[in-house]
């Protein structure tokens, strides 16, 4: 073989060998390029993965509060008597109590599922029976769920209701008490025995925790209780009791008469070593001997006579019974037939005035809640409201030496400081998920009651009452919402064209905060500009809110109070024209009709502060409670200088009204006091400034607390002695200095029942 040959052979042995070389090394690189692809789609996948999972966790919760009514009951079926038994265990070993109920309903919309609420009950499935109303259809359970998030149980049926048919569904259940919500039980003293009593509070959404039920308001139903108890217990319900009967030698069953239709929030019973005393329908019932019993039992009858004649609407049950319990979350509840109270709390009532009130409050939701009762939370003001105002102005009808009726305003000096608290609360509630009936609802009480006392002085008495006559007797037994209220009072007014209560209300009821009017007089052409802004415009928030503001007038050349309206300011700015004298002062507001606040221009405020000095009774008692709050609010905001504020203070020494001393207590005035001394406090006037407090507070302590340590202490002041003790004494008041020394002194002598 020659060189050649040889050389030949030896490159193609090395191509082919670099080829087999080279092959799997390409083959590796394709390998990895093809690996790294795949991670790099797995990459792609799980970040795709990942990020679903991410918007799903916080997209849902979003997406629930958007799916509205999630929630409340569907309206497929609507409840029309419910036959409930409730056997309660007062064991301290075994707090407990078990039930059965027959709900009868009619299905207005074809579904098989059957919805109720139900929190913390043990329902017995294997006691589930649904049938026709008539008895020629059974309809077999297929499955329940609970739903712990929304208090709902939901019953799957083996079939659909059908549409117009009557239905019975039959179950037992047993749960243990409640605190104080729902059906609890409380333990308590009597003449050193440890005993027990049960009782309900199902307002708003507690009656679930009792019994399975449909329980939001507007499913009224007829209730036919039956209570089993030990023998020596007595059991207590909305209706009177029709017969008991034996079920063993320890138990007896107690039936009532079937109630009026009625939402299950006012459904109510309770069971307890009772006894009783009676007037006519009204008793009240209570477990140990108590000084209120007869004053509560007279004043109950007072005023359910007083309600039916100026409602000229009968009370529409066969009793009224008041109960007293040990404990109660609540002052009152307004159970229909059934008002129960807490004892502890309302024996703590300062005064018999106050005691009235809330037994006058208890009865008028007799009409206005239970006989009439809102579609939904939302417009719980209705209740409330009602309650709150007529609370006072049926006690000033019986007591008008007590002035319950001109106290009322109290309400507005106390909730101005709040109002402004937060932009989204108003007076309509928003109930749209579980949660938000932990949300404060004392606007819908307070604010309510002050929009229901405007309403009412704009109307005057008889529109007033005739529309409400209307309102109640419409809709008795029914759901209403706001709408329903404003057209009846709408159409009682004789003024023609009345006044569209609906249209001028609605900023009222759905706006938070107030309004602050300042009135700024021109003196040489004789008029008044009027301008209106929110009063959360001092809380740098914007807000572009308007209200319909009813402007009353009152001028020092002719001070007589005048209700009328003088113009509705409906725009941010407006001007009155032709005052009557550009020589004296111009009071807007009369009696406090409006919830507003007012600001005036200097020399206004200072012909105010003139006419204070020289005869202060020439403006209403209302109204000089209202310069005194107004003024001091302003020199906190800096509208006003705090040296005209403290001038116009300067007539309190010679205020004989008692209404007005107590401003110190419930206008913020006291609060405003003590801010102002945290700020001249180590400064050359913080002298000055004590001087002045004894000044202005010390003839009041002398006219009316200088006895206090003895208890003589005219009733009427009796709330605001506290204040006018701790301000005083802080302030060196001898006087006070010394009363307070001889109470330590009683007090170490072992008369401790003295109060400081």
């Amino acid at each position: 073989m020659d060189a050649n040959n040889v050389e030949e052979q030896n490159g193609a042995l090395n191509g082919k060998i670099k080829e087999h070389r080279s092959q799997p090394t390409s083959k590796v690189k394709e390998f990895f390029r093809k690996r790294w692809f795949l991670l790099f789609l797995l990459f792609l996948v799980l970040l795709v993965v990942v990020s679903i999972i991410l918007i799903l966790v916080f997209l849902i919760p979003y997406l629930k509060r958007e799916v509205k009514n999630d929630f409340r009951l569907p309206s497929n079926l609507s409840p029309e008597h419910y036959f409930l038994e409730i056997q309660p265990y007062l064991d301290p070993k075994d707090l407990t109590f078990q039930g059965s109920v027959t709900i009868t309903f009619v299905c207005l919309n074809a579904t098989d599922k059957l919805i109720l609420h139900a929190s913390g009950i043990n329902i017995h499935e294997n006691s589930l029976k649904v049938v026709s109303s008539d008895g020629t259809c059974t309809m077999d359970v297929v499955q329940m769920v609970y739903d712990h998030e929304n208090e709902l149980v939901i019953f799957t049926l083996c079939q659909n209701f059908e549409v117009g048919r009557r239905y019975d569904i039959r179950m037992k259940f047993d749960r243990k008490f409640e605190n104080f919500y729902g059906f609890f039980a409380v333990k308590y003293e009597d003449n050193g025995v440890e005993k027990y009593v049960a009782a309900t509070k199902f307002e708003r959404q507690f009656a679930r925790r009792a019994f399975p039920c449909f329980d939001e308001p507007h499913f009224k139903s007829k209730f036919t209780v039956s209570i089993v108890r030990r023998k020596k217990y007595v059991s207590l319900s909305n209706m009177p009791l029709l017969e008991t009967l034996k079920r063993d030698d320890e138990w007896e069953v107690d039936k009532f008469q079937t109630s009026v239709v009625m939402s299950t929030y006012l459904v109510a019973f309770s069971i307890g070593e009772f006894k009783s005393v009676e007037n006519g329908k009204v008793a009240v019932w209570y477990l140990r001997n108590n000084s209120d019993i007869e004053f509560i039992l007279n004043t109950a009858h007072a005023m359910l006579n007083y309600f039916e004649r100026y409602l000229h609407s009968r009370y529409t049950l066969p009793k009224l019974d008041h109960v007293l319990l040990p404990k109660y979350s609540s002052l009152g509840m307004e159970n229909w037939g059934l008002v129960m109270y807490n004892e502890p709390l309302f024996a703590r009532l300062p005064t018999n005035r106050e005691k009235a009130k809330l037994i006058s409050h208890e009865t008028v939701h007799q009409w206005f809640g239970n006989l009439v009762t809102p579609k939904w939370w939302d417009d719980l003001w209705l209740n409330e409201g009602f309650a709150r105002y007529f609370g006072s102005f049926a006690v000033h009808a019986i007591h008008p030496e007590w002035r319950t009726e001109e106290q009322f305003t109290y309400l507005s000096n106390q909730i101005m400081n709040t109002d402004c608290a937060s932009p989204e609360r108003s007076i309509i509630l928003s109930v749209n998920e579980q949660s938000d009936f932990s949300k404060p609802i004392y606007l819908v009480y307070s604010k309510g009651g002050l929009m229901v006392r405007m309403v009412h002085l704009l109307l005057g008495d008889e529109a007033f009452k005739k529309g409400l006559m209307s309102y109640l007797s419409e809709n008795a037994y029914k759901n209403v919402d706001q709408d329903e209220l404003w057209k009846r009072l709408t159409l009682a007014q004789t003024e023609k064209p009345p006044l569209n209560l609906k249209k001028m209300m609605k900023p009222w009821m759905s706006q938070a905060g107030y309004p602050i009017i300042t009135a700024i007089r021109n003196y040489e052409k004789n008029t008044l500009k009027i301008s209106q802004k929110s009063c959360f415009s001092y809380e740098n928030k914007s807000s572009e809110e308007l209200w319909n503001v009813p402007i009353t007038l009152m001028h020092g050349s002719r001070p007589v109070i005048n209700l009328k309206v003088t113009k509705w300011l409906t725009k941010r700015q407006d001007v009155l024209n032709d005052l009557p004298d550009n020589r004296n002062w111009t009071l807007l507001n009369v009696q406090q009709l409006g919830y507003f606040r007012v600001n005036y221009d200097e020399n206004n405020w200072k012909s105010l502060l003139w006419q204070l000095r020289h005869n202060f009774l020439k403006i209403p008692s209302l109204n000089r409670i209202q310069i005194l709050k107004d003024a001091m609010f302003f020199a906190d905001t800096g509208d006003i200088s705090h040296s005209l504020a403290l001038d116009i203070f300067s007539y309190f020494p010679f205020e004989k009204d008692v209404l007005v001393l107590n401003v110190v207590e419930y206008s913020g005035i006291g609060e405003y006091l003590q801010n102002y001394e945290m700020a001249v406090f180590k400064t050359d006037v913080e002298e000055k400034w004590k001087k002045f407090i004894r000044y202005a507070l010390g003839p009041i302590y002398i006219r009316y607390l200088h006895n206090w340590v003895k208890g003589k202490v005219e009733e009427e002041l009796l709330s605001s002695k506290r204040s006018y003790i701790n301000i005083l004494c802080m302030y060196g008041d001898q006087n006070c200095l010394n009363n307070s020394r001889e109470a330590m002194e009683e007090i170490f002598k072992g008369n401790n029942e003295k109060e400081m």
